[in-house]
């Protein structure tokens, strides 16, 4: 069957089709440009979403919205609240049970940054949610009288800053390079299997946590979806 997977994120959309197993050509869209009009109605979907409203956004598609609710082979009965949980990061548990060596932790890098661990009979085992550096420089704009938005990425090394915008583009990014490698330090504490756990990194802006943090394995810009098509897979096996 020929099917649309999707991947709603709170910044940017990416969707691929899937047929015979295999996903083709990704494009990516702002989510803010999600409609009716994107997409063929004729064609079944199924999506991952963060944000609530796109079910009415594509209100009278076929879509096979991936939830705590659907078959997908993962074992949440630690979850407190498993209708709360973020069917992103389900869908990278699902891509990891299906394409690596268990226990993995699997580290999302977008607009927030998830970090969650899969152990052995791909059950999930608790993570972490912590901003991503667009949204910590978004932070520091809104709360504060006179830092403004900046949209600068480049790091150069530097530890001090020597006007605003260095200040905040190294004080971000360093803050977080360190954050993401003591939660993963302290996963592996937690973790039984602490030596060899391959940490897969996925999402937008994997690429700088790759560069700076030594021990990733990248999986790819299409990791979310995989774990989508994958769940739907399960979901309507016989």
């Amino acid at each position: 069957m020929d099917l649309i997977v999707l991947n709603i994120g709170n910044t940017n959309t990416q969707w691929a089709r899937f047929a015979s197993g295999r996903l083709g050509e990704i494009y990516r869209m702002p989510s803010s440009e999600l409609g009716p009009l994107s997409f063929p109605h004729h064609v079944p979907m199924a999506a991952s979403s963060v944000i609530p409203s796109a079910g009415t956004i594509l209100a009278g598609f076929d879509i096979f919205w991936l939830d705590a609710t659907k078959k997908h082979g993962i074992d949440l009965s630690l979850l407190k609240n498993p209708s709360g949980f973020g069917s992103d990061r389900l869908a990278n548990l699902v891509a990891a049970a299906d394409f690596s060596e268990l226990p993995a932790i699997v580290a999302d890098f977008g607009t927030a940054i998830t970090i969650d661990l899969l152990g052995e009979g791909k059950r999930f085992e608790g993570g972490v949610i912590i901003p991503g550096r667009i949204m910590m420089r978004q932070a520091l704009n809104s709360f504060t009288a006179q830092i403004p938005i900046f949209e600068n990425f480049d790091a150069n090394g530097a530890v001090l800053g020597l006007d605003t915008r260095e200040a905040v583009s190294f004080g971000c990014d360093k803050a977080l390079i360190g954050g993401v490698r003591e939660i993963i330090s302290s996963i592996k504490l937690q973790c039984s299997a602490r030596s060899g756990i391959p940490v897969l990194a996925a999402g937008g802006d994997a690429d700088f946590f790759l560069e700076n943090v030594s021990g990733l394995t990248c999986v790819g810009n299409a990791f979310t979806l995989r774990g989508t098509a994958k769940a739907w897979e399960l979901h309507n096996e016989s």
